[in-house]
């Protein structure tokens, strides 16, 4: 059932939060409802889509980009009752959530997963992951942190193909400084960059490295006369002024560029 939470002002001074999109920093706070009083919450997308945003038209692959960023970044991570990876029944575990939330008399009776079963998952995670926990005063109440550079919710390494939002240029402006100083300067960031994640999103697609994938997409598009340059303005039907090369760009054109995209 939903429960009654509260948002301090100092959230929305959070540096950390605020390397996430806003969708994602909405979707966290509505977890907070969602899960009980332990800070677990159903993992389930469909099931967590229809509480959160029960009158909206988002796309699941949409919804699912913002849970991986706020994993990405431990805002919730992912747990099994089997204490592993797989084996058990998944669930999403909020660490900071009895941290910042004045719980005065837990219900200990609707939990998703029992007391002394999630402090066993947690004991397990922390000899496997390299995780480690401090037990407050306050009976139940964990802060889990994550040792250096090591993610045990299943983040990826810089070897291993990942989702576009859990790389460094699904910052803006991270992607612009990786591309100064090269032949893709002028490049148009933001259109760019949506297009890339509205790709990335539709097919869920994974790669090794985003930032030489959209290189070669600028390239390929150099090549093809359809480089978007940063005098470019895309209008509401999808195509906007000529480029700086006069050709014309079309929705089709994209996708077939970035089709063509390395791992």
């Amino acid at each position: 059932m939903a429960r009654f939470r509260t948002i301090k002002p100092k959230f929305w001074d959070d540096a950390k939060l605020a390397l996430v999109t806003r969708d994602a920093r909405l979707t966290y706070i509505a977890m907070w409802n969602f899960a009980d009083d332990l800070g677990v919450i159903i993992s389930k997308s469909v099931w967590l889509k229809s509480k959160i945003y029960p009158h909206d038209q988002i796309n699941l692959v949409k919804f699912e980009s913002w849970l991986r960023e706020l994993e990405k970044f431990g805002f919730i991570k992912m747990i099994s009752t089997s204490g592993k990876g797989s084996g058990g029944e998944l669930f999403y575990y909020l660490p900071n959530l009895t941290k910042h939330q004045v719980i005065n008399r837990p219900n200990y009776e609707d939990l998703f997963i029992d007391k002394k079963l999630l402090e066993e998952i947690l004991e397990i995670s922390l000899i496997d992951h390299g995780l480690f926990t401090d037990q407050s005063s306050q009976g139940g109440e964990r802060r889990v942190k994550e040792s250096k550079g090591k993610e045990w919710s299943g983040g990826e390494g810089k070897d291993k193909k990942h989702f576009f939002s859990d790389s460094e240029i699904f910052d803006k402006t991270i992607f612009q400084q990786k591309l100064n100083g090269s032949q893709y300067e002028s490049a148009n960031i933001d259109w760019y960059h949506e297009q890339i994640k509205n790709w990335a999103d539709s097919k869920d697609e994974k790669k090794i490295n985003w930032l030489a994938a959209a290189k070669n997409w600028m390239a390929n598009d150099m090549k093809d006369g359809k480089f978007i340059t940063k005098n470019f303005t895309p209008t509401q039907n999808g195509k906007g002024a000529k480029p700086a090369t006069g050709a014309d760009v079309s929705t089709k054109s994209v996708f077939d560029a970035i089709d063509r995209m390395p791992e």
